[in-house]
């Protein structure tokens, strides 16, 4: 679906992002163009997806992992796609961690 100024708005199950969930939930792509503040807020520096989908749900030995050692295998190579580094320096005021975008947001 192309997006176009005269279209109208479409109503969706994802009202925000979802906060805390390891980093690769999100595609580097859009996770780079975010702002760092909403960066900060959304992902944790942890991992969880398999590098290939197929590879997902055929109980491969890499899914009997334990976190730690998931992130010693592949964690450095998908971190690396995501501008992380960014995020050291940002600082998020009390306002912005009390914020919850959904009071703003009209249905």
């Amino acid at each position: 679906m192309e997006w176009s100024p005269n279209s109208e708005p479409q109503d969706t199950a994802f009202p925000t992002l979802p906060q805390g969930v390891p980093v690769d939930y999100y595609d580097p792509e859009f996770f780079s163009q975010l702002q760092p503040q909403l960066c900060h807020k959304i992902a944790n520096k942890s991992i969880a997806l398999l590098p290939g989908i197929e590879e997902t749900f055929t109980y491969s030995q890499d899914e009997q992992l334990s976190d730690k050692a998931f992130m010693q295998k592949y964690g450095e190579d998908i971190l690396a796609r995501y501008k992380l580094d960014d995020l050291s320096n940002v600082e998020i005021s009390a306002d912005e961690e009390d914020f919850d975008e959904t009071e703003e947001m009209e249905y």
